[in-house]
């Protein structure tokens, strides 16, 4: 349901925008307050999110077998739903999940998240 919800939101809005609303409310699902997190670093994270799903759709559309990632809607969702969650789980202390996403652990190390 949540995610049909964004969808539609993102109809209408920027796709920075939308991953924006996206990600602060899965924070505030997870129990986050956004306060703990600097403003500026969740923009870093939306646009690292969406370029990323933009550079798999790319090599997606070219590769046999990988149709499935040559949209790059469908990949910024799945890329905002795993950052949220590493997001969460870094602040609540567990920071082993910064291992596979070398920009998540940029933008943590850059603004001293905790």
């Amino acid at each position: 349901m949540l995610k049909r919800l964004i969808g539609l939101v993102a109809l209408k809005l920027a796709p920075e925008r939308a991953g924006m609303t996206f990600f602060k409310n899965g924070l505030r699902v997870a129990g986050i307050p956004l306060e703990r997190v600097p403003h500026a670093a969740l923009e870093e994270m939306v646009k690292a999110d969406l370029e990323r799903a933009r550079t798999i759709a790319t090599f997606a559309a070219h590769l046999p077998g990988m149709a499935d990632k040559s949209d790059w809607r469908s990949n910024y969702l799945s890329n905002m739903e795993a950052s949220v969650s590493v997001l969460a789980s870094i602040l609540e202390g567990d920071k082993g999940s910064l291992t596979d996403n070398p920009s998540m652990r940029a933008i943590v190390k850059k603004y001293a998240i905790q």
